[in-house]
């Protein structure tokens, strides 16, 4: 759409005297796509703000439908859903982005936060070892710094899922021997 946008800008001044071109209609079809998608953006926060989540999950579908190498429409959809207590329908939002977008670093990361959340710890820390592991092949270098800041998360979120773990293993074997207090 940004490319077409900026054909049809660069066109603009240029008019064919026999009417529009190919390429003038096809940016003006990106135009109104764009535009429409965007409305589906502000529809999808709105609704969710106003607690009618099946619209902005109806809305959060159509921008991922039209936006497809994209996280924002699973992102909204998935974020309208927690917001109002449906975690398990958040999380198969997230695993049918994940589906989608399986290189995706963020939306594994969300669904792995999502597992989390809903107590499901060792779906959690697979999904972020799974993550993990193919990363350590990769070349910095080819990491855009969104990517690398996203594999960073996921590695610090592995962490803290670990320790959370270990602590709550300690914590029930503290209880159960009989030390309440630390």
């Amino acid at each position: 759409a940004a490319e077409a946008e900026a054909a049809a800008n660069s066109n603009s001044s240029s008019k064919d005297s026999g009417g529009p071109s190919e390429l003038q209609e096809k940016a003006t079809w990106a135009r109104k796509e764009a535009a429409y998608v965007l409305e589906q953006v502000e529809k999808s926060r709105a609704c969710a703000a106003e607690g009618r989540v099946l619209e902005a999950i109806q809305a959060s579908r159509i921008v991922r439908q039209a936006c497809t190498r994209s996280t924002l429409g699973t992102d909204l959809a998935v974020d309208a859903l927690v917001a109002h207590g449906r975690l398990e329908e958040a999380i198969e939002e997230a695993e049918d982005g994940v589906a989608k977008l399986p290189q995706e670093p963020s939306l594994v990361l969300t669904l792995a936060r999502l597992k989390s959340l809903k107590g499901r710890h060792a779906d959690a820390e697979q999904l972020l070892t799974n993550l993990l592991v193919p990363a350590a092949t990769d070349t910095l270098e080819a990491r855009t710094p969104e990517v690398q800041a996203a594999y960073e998360r996921a590695g610090k979120a592995l962490e803290s899922l670990r320790a959370a773990l270990e602590h709550k293993i300690l914590g029930n074997a503290a209880y159960s021997a009989g030390q309440y207090e630390r």
